[in-house]
């Protein structure tokens, strides 16, 4: 059987956070000889000398410091283990799957996620990137409890919320013969050379020039590997302005001058994965968090 409980631990710590017994009496709405009494049962319980006077402040003694810390980790964990219980009590998950779109901002949901932090640190959370065509199977399936993506499915669309446009920029290495054939280019000069894609469908602008139909392509995964593509002057592509956009601050890659269409734009959405009805507090709050980073970004 324990000898103390959280109460006496408690009381301590609230002692020596505040600085005094009387501090402490009013912190934990209590008498002083209250407060007196139970940090003195402590320490015969323990039989060990917690606390000294010193002045008017109550200070920890050596050993009190190693044994507060230990207790500090309980008390933490015994609030974290009311607030789980707050949160279910609210219909509220304890572990959020959030599905993002590869092209959105990561600085938005870092962002947002380092404040939600803040607010409920026992949420446990899961993000997974999504790639081509992949929104629509997870929404299906239910594979997420919030999506920040492109490329809804029809019947998800009257649900969602319009974020933002992500805007993709034609570009090619510094080097690109693209690039030595005079301005303005035209989508046939374009049609010879190998062209960079991630998906047909990341993008708002779905009626390319029939002279790029037949044009050869080299088609990635990811935007990392496509940004590298391009980077090595195997092709040009359309990809998003703010991954590429330190290249082209360094010149190393450089905007095409094409006459119509060197940008494209790609809408977000946020879409829960469940009925609105069904959303708890804690996925509300994390789409606020998301919607207020969208506002600093634009």
């Amino acid at each position: 059987m324990n000898r103390t409980t959280l109460e006496q631990w408690l009381t301590l710590k609230e002692v020596v956070d505040s600085g005094s017994y009387a501090r402490a009496a009013d912190k934990l709405n209590r008498s002083q000889s209250t407060i007196s009494y139970t940090l003195s049962t402590l320490q015969q319980r323990l039989g060990i000398k917690l606390l000294r006077t010193a002045g008017r402040r109550a200070e920890l003694t050596a050993e009190g410091e190693q044994l507060l810390a230990q207790a500090r980790v309980l008390l933490s964990g015994f609030d974290g283990l009311e607030q789980n219980a707050r949160l279910l009590l609210q219909g509220s998950p304890l572990r959020i799957n959030i599905r993002i779109d590869a092209m959105l901002p990561k600085s938005i949901v870092f962002n947002a996620l380092k404040k939600f932090n803040q607010i409920y640190p026992q949420v446990h959370i899961e993000l997974v990137e999504i790639l081509r065509g992949e929104t629509a199977n997870a929404l299906e399936n239910a594979g997420g409890d919030i999506f920040l993506c492109a490329d809804l499915p029809e019947q998800w669309v009257s649900e969602s919320e319009y974020l933002l446009d992500i805007p993709f920029v034609a570009v090619a290495a510094k080097q690109h013969p693209l690039l030595q054939l005079g301005v303005p280019l035209t989508f046939a000069q374009l049609s010879p050379y190998r062209r960079v894609v991630i998906s047909e469908r990341l993008t708002r602008d779905k009626r390319p020039s029939r002279q790029l139909e037949s044009q050869p392509l080299w088609s990635f995964s990811t935007f990392d590997s496509a940004l590298q593509a391009v980077r090595s002057a195997v092709g040009y592509g359309w990809l998003p302005l703010e991954l590429i956009n330190p290249y082209l601050q360094q010149g190393e890659l450089v905007t095409l001058p094409l006459i119509t269409g060197s940008t494209r734009y790609t809408p977000i959405f946020l879409v829960f994965g469940k009925p609105q009805s069904q959303v708890g507090p804690v996925l509300r709050e994390f789409a606020d968090l998301i919607r207020e980073q969208v506002k600093g970004w634009k």
